[in-house]
């Protein structure tokens, strides 16, 4: 091997290109040319074209990684990943229980079939890292280092039993694994002689391909992108000498790093980097390096404000695609047959637009009303009600729209491996056969990408020879399938012609990129550089011993790329984070340290004072961001609810978008009965209970043992034979109340009082408020209306089921007398129709809290001013709730909608509408944090 030594400064790999042309001419042909990763291959064959011109006959342009399949003669046939992992299970399965327990504390159970995937997936792995140093675990278990450690000497040496097993089990097959081809390859001396072998900036390298390129007699060079006075700094290969590099200084300016705090403030200060350039750059000649990927969204997004399309050259995930997120839905609802799995699966967008099912949209609202768990068909809906019949009969209908489309994939027979993979395919031909894709949109060529990838397994899944062929569910051969591609992707689209477009790379990529202005975001320690610990075969003491990529080597690979970084680009800056997303403390890259003694103090001074975050451009855009958002035009109100009156007086916003523009937001996230639902539930069966003949019962038990199995009955029409474990425990609370309850009426009955209406609502369905000579319809039911047979006396009542009693009086009147609920002076007006009377004899709360001492009919008996004044007559309550009254009507009639004071914002949606946003709430929170840890 000859070391070329070109360097660090411009444009690498142009460098690269101007050597191999003045090396060979225009003629490459039969050039193996290794480079660390693809795209800088691909940076290089575009220089290269530029260099040589129309004439080049290219080079083989291959990755180090691929080098040694290149330099080798294998011999015989290689199985597929898929094959070895079932291989490697197999092996595994077929262990002695006490040697599984050796191997892994908590082996997986016989069925546990995704357990005993992953356990297979994690040897595999491990296998695959230990073979690239031309080892095997035997080798491994005879380490000096486990001399003395006999429990992980055994623990490798039954890793050594699995792999003889494993190979054992493909020779069967007439398959080899591939490590195992290479190994015996070069034992064999099987090397291939290409006509001139260069290596291209790599600077690592494992034992596999050093043992390769040693046994190759062809001519070799290594070119090195540093000056010949750091020879030292390499070996006889070209890689780095770890011990060389580990204290070197990285030369980071202070005036190009920068310190922030959170990843929105990196995407920030990225912009502001840029525009410090001052337009030296086309958005084409600078890449963003992304250490950390939790910045990435926040950079897209900062970098599409300003019309310019960021390409993540990491591509798009193939597990987040349409159709491997298909199956993975299908999978998930197939093992658990839960709601939850259910709805993500009809909610899929590729499924939602062949369902056409207007029953999707009503999915939350069925959740809401119904918390089901488990789904096997059946529906549930309260008797009585036509619109959660109506529901009902929508659920059903979608349930076997699924059915359908999901064909005999949950059929209850078993179906074998061919007869997953031909169901799965005929799946992917319902969803996505109808339709016409053209590569040329992005999401198309995505999707075709992504069915390519699924077609090849799906086929792989065929091929699976008959003894290796798994049995599981169909969720298990998914599973299979997707973790064929979890760490697989798609590759970005090509730049659009006139659209600018920044490049944003991960660490590895970018020494070797060829943009001349770079921003490195994420500079954070163990990212840059990343530390392994606590790995669960191999420490790190263990690594170095074997001569396995190890932490010092990761330290003195990031230490070179940051040089090479400071010295080939024209300008480039790094900036570290204080806080990850989650609020978490980040501490900056040690190799920002990496520098002059007298400088560290200084540097820690930086990190802790940090810059500060960007705040708005202009006065107008802050005062913007505080606006209220509202409609052109806001819909005359002609009729109000009671519950309406409220909502205005905590705030006039909050009436807007509930009770005028009728907004609400709905979602299935919930797990048990939230306090709405809980009363609603209590007051369905306290409604039956008042229209039954129970009703006029003075026995507590009768009472009781109706209203039990009143709950029941009820309990099971709203949420079905098994409903959720917390529903069940809310059930049996309620159930307890309600006897308590029962008690108090048996007793209230004996006095005299017998129920006259439930439910009540005047003969119109509402009755006129006159304010200022025009009526204002209100609406409103009222739960239970009492009369005294005794005594001819009216009692109003509203169930009220909180978890604490708040008395009638302080649920409406503030401590200075301001009123801040209407509902009892509004059912006075009402009921007044049915009475005669301007005032019931008795009026306020049934409670059915919590604590049984609570647990009454709690009348209002007068109506009291603030704590030192006398008590309110009943003239000056009644002027004083009319006033306030019209005063909510005339605020409603006059559109008076935007004070956000009182304004209390439940949810994601609502807290969005209103400008506090999840970024917002996230920042308040870390503020919290910052408080708490200066007290």
């Amino acid at each position: 091997m000859h070391l070329e030594f070109l360097g660090w400064e411009g444009p690498l790999l142009a460098r690269a290109a101007e050597w191999l042309v003045q090396r060979f001419g225009a003629d490459l042909s039969g050039v193996l040319v290794a480079l660390p990763g693809g795209r800088s291959g691909r940076i290089l064959q575009e220089a290269l074209a530029r260099a040589a011109g129309p004439l080049l006959d290219p080079p083989t342009v291959l990755t180090a990684g691929g080098l040694s399949d290149a330099l080798l003669e294998v011999e015989g046939a290689p199985a597929s990943r898929l094959v070895r992992t079932l291989a490697w299970e197999r092996a595994l399965r077929q262990l002695p229980p006490a040697k599984l327990k050796l191997l892994v504390s908590r082996p997986p159970g016989e069925a546990d079939h995704a357990g005993w995937a992953t356990l297979a997936d994690e040897v595999r792995s491990l296998f695959g890292e230990i073979a690239a140093e031309n080892q095997d675990f035997a080798a491994v278990a005879e380490s000096p280092l486990l001399a003395d450690l006999e429990r992980e000497r055994r623990r490798w040496q039954i890793l050594g039993e699995v792999q003889e097993r494993m190979s054992a089990l493909l020779a069967e097959e007439g398959l080899h694994d591939p490590h195992l081809g290479r190994r015996e390859a070069l034992e064999a001396g099987r090397v291939k002689s290409p006509r001139h072998v260069v290596l291209v900036g790599v600077v690592e390298m494992n034992e596999l391909l050093r043992r390769a390129l040693e046994l190759c007699p062809s001519e070799q060079t290594a070119l090195v992108f540093a000056p010949e006075s750091d020879a030292a700094g390499f070996d006889q290969l070209g890689c780095l000498r770890a011990e060389a590099w580990a204290e070197r200084q990285t030369s980071i300016p202070m005036e190009r790093w920068h310190v922030v705090d959170q990843p929105d403030d990196q995407a920030r200060a990225t912009l502001r980097v840029m525009r410090s350039w001052k337009g030296g750059f086309s958005a084409e000649q600078i890449s963003i390096g992304l250490a950390d990927a939790q910045v990435t969204p926040y950079l897209k997004r900062r970098l599409e404000e300003h019309g310019v399309r960021a390409r993540d050259a990491a591509g798009v995930a193939l597990a987040s695609t349409g159709p491997l997120r298909l199956f993975a839905a299908v999978a998930q609802f197939e093992s658990s047959r839960s709601y939850a799995s259910f709805a993500e699966l009809v909610r899929h967008p590729d499924c939602e637009s062949i369902l056409k099912s207007e029953s999707i949209e009503q999915l939350d609202e069925y959740y809401t009303e119904h918390l089901p768990w488990r789904l096997d068909g059946s529906w549930n809906a309260l008797g009585g009600n036509r619109w959660d019949q109506r529901r009902k009969q929508n659920m059903e209908e979608l349930w076997e729209r699924a059915q359908e489309l999901l064909g005999k994939l949950l059929s209850e027979r078993s179906l074998d491996l061919g007869q997953q993979v031909a169901e799965l395919r005929d799946l992917l031909h319902r969803v996505y056969g109808g339709r016409e894709l053209d590569p040329r949109e992005e999401n198309d060529r995505v999707l075709v990408a992504s069915l390519r990838k699924l077609a090849t397994g799906l086929s792989e899944l065929e091929e699976i020879p008959p003894a290796l062929a798994p049995q599981g569910p169909l969720s298990e051969t998914i599973g299979r399938l997707l973790r064929q591609f979890a760490s697989e992707a798609v590759a970005p689209g090509g730049a659009v012609a006139g659209e600018p477009t920044i490049e944003l790379l991960g660490w590895l990529e970018l020494p070797l990129d060829d943009a001349p202005a770079l921003v490195v975001t994420g500079f954070e320690e163990g990212k840059v550089p990343k530390t392994v610990h606590g790995d669960a075969f191999l420490p790190n003491t263990l690594r170095k011993n074997l001569e396995l990529v190890d932490n010092a080597q990761r330290l003195a690979r990031d230490v070179y790329a940051t040089l090479l970084l400071v010295h080939s680009k024209q300008e480039v800056a790094f900036i570290s984070g204080r806080r990850s997303l989650e609020g978490e403390p980040q501490l900056p890259s040690r190799l920002v340290f990496h520098c002059d003694a007298q400088e560290v103090a200084t540097r820690v001074r930086r990190f802790l004072s940090g810059e500060p975050a960007a705040k708005p451009s202009s006065q107008s855009e802050e005062s913007a961001a505080r606006e209220l958002p509202r409609t052109s035009q806001v819909p005359a109100v002609e009729s109000m609810s009671v519950s309406s009156f409220k909502a205005y007086l905590e705030s006039p916003y909050g009436y807007y978008l509930k009770h005028v523009l009728r907004l609400e937001s709905v979602d299935d996230e919930a797990r048990e009965l939230d306090g709405a639902r809980f009363g609603t539930l209590a007051h369905e069966v306290l409604e039956r209970f008042g229209k039954s003949a129970v009703k006029d019962s003075q026995d507590a038990e009768e009472i009781a043992g109706f209203l039990s199995r009143e709950l029941e009955r009820v309990g099971r029409e709203i949420y079905g034979k098994a409903p959720l474990p917390a529903v069940r425990l809310q059930l049996r609370q309620l159930e307890h109340r309600l006897g308590l309850f029962a008690a108090r009426q048996a007793q209230r009955r004996a006095e005299g009082w017998k129920i006259h209406s439930v439910e009540w609502s005047p003969e119109a369905g509402h009755f006129e408020l006159d304010v200022d000579g025009e009526p204002m319809k209100v609406r409103g039911r009222i739960d239970r209306i009492d009369r005294n047979e005794k005594t001819g006396a009216w009692a109003v009542w509203d169930y009220k089921t909180s978890e604490t009693l708040t008395k009638p009086r302080n649920a409406h009147i503030k401590g200075d007398g301001e009123w801040r609920d209407l509902q009892l002076p509004l059912y006075c007006l009402m009921v007044k129709e049915l009475t005669g009377k301007d005032y019931p004899d008795e009026l306020g709360y049934i409670s059915l809290c919590r604590d049984p001492k609570e647990l009454d009919f709690h009348d209002v008996r007068g109506w009291k001013k603030p704590k030192g004044k006398d008590e309110t007559t009943r003239e000056e309550y009644e002027e004083s709730a009319r006033e306030a009254m019209e005063h909510v009507v005339r605020g409603v009639r006059a559109g008076e909608f935007w004070d956000a004071e009182g304004w209390k914002p439940y949810g994601e949606i609502f807290s969005a509408i209103g400008g506090a946003g999840l970024v917002a709430a996230a920042s308040a929170q870390f503020e919290e944090s910052d408080k708490g840890e200066e007290a």
